[in-house]
């Protein structure tokens, strides 16, 4: 249960990670098409004069249920907007945090659901539940929306290889490292350490009396396992503290762009949101790091 759970905050954090890389860096702008400014503005005026009374949504333009709606849907041209009333900095960070708490949870269902399934497997059979069942998710979710909203499919492609790179690894650390042992595997270690034990008494009960070997001593250097465990514990409370202090002392104080100068376009340069999501990377690197340190000493523990 509790390797279980470990390694669904393990897994939610590896998805984490993953999404701000595949979106929230230079990455990210790799699906998206543009347009001008002027093109812009003309969109987001006739957007704000047609839609806004309508409120936050999802819409289909033309919209299809009206005789002349399926008339113009069936001329084009056509689109699929999700609209907000409101606007928000290109820097919003307001999102991570309930991001995070989605991607934990996400984690916490994966290692459970490998763990209802694939306690026993081997890995190279967990593995492959994961990597099919991630691709089964992932196919039918970002590469059948395309064909049946008649999308561009650039977009598309880029979320299928992106969310199936994020489940993938998480799956695989997960049935790697942190699925119980079953106890079918624990039943047969038993019995082969009952057969063994029970050889030894025999060939003992042949065999004369020996002198019992001295007691051993550990090594010099030796580090008991408590050490690497308090380090692990020490590096995710580490982790959660920077990420507590990102959330309370910068991004609320400073929701917007926090400019030091002007950049060579004459805009303001904005250098705390880069700063801020480096650091959300480094806190989620030191929780991961001391999940691991923590996992490694328990592994290491005397059966």
């Amino acid at each position: 249960m509790v390797r279980t759970f470990i390694g669904g905050i393990v897994g939610g954090l590896i998805l984490f990670v993953s999404g701000f890389i595949f979106w929230a860096t230079p990455l990210g702008e790799i699906p998206f098409d543009h347009a001008s400014d002027a093109q812009n503005a003309a969109v987001q005026l006739s957007l704000n004069q047609n839609l806004t009374a309508a409120g936050t949504g999802a819409y289909h333009i033309p919209d299809p249920r009206s005789r002349e709606g399926a008339n113009q849907y069936t001329q084009g041209p056509i689109a699929t907007v999700f609209f907000n009333t409101q606007g928000f900095s290109p820097q919003d960070m307001s999102m991570l945090l309930p991001g995070a708490i989605m991607a934990l949870i996400a984690g916490l269902l994966l290692s459970f659901a490998l763990a209802a399934v694939g306690g026993g497997r081997s890995f190279a059979g967990t593995a492959r539940l994961v990597v099919l069942m991630s691709l089964a998710f992932t196919v039918w979710e970002f590469l059948a929306s395309p064909i049946f909203n008649h999308f561009g499919w650039r977009f598309w492609i880029y979320s299928f290889v992106a969310e199936s790179v994020g489940w993938i690894v998480a799956g695989l650390v997960i049935a790697r490292w942190f699925l119980p042992i079953a106890q079918s595997a624990v039943a047969i270690e038993s019995s082969t350490d009952a057969a063994t034990l029970s050889t030894s008494v025999d060939s003992t009960a042949i065999a004369p009396a020996t002198t019992p070997p001295a007691p051993t001593t550990p090594p010099a250097g030796h580090i008991s396992s408590n050490r690497p465990r308090r380090e692990g514990i020490i590096r995710m409370a580490l982790g959660a503290t920077l990420a507590a202090i990102l959330y309370i002392f910068i991004y609320i104080p400073w929701p917007g762009c926090y400019a030091i100068g002007q950049g060579s376009s004459g805009q303001p340069f904005c250098i705390r949101p880069q700063l801020v999501q480096g650091a959300w990377v480094l806190a989620a690197a030191l929780i991961l790091w001391g999940a691991w340190g923590y996992y490694q000493s328990r592994e290491k523990e005397p059966k």
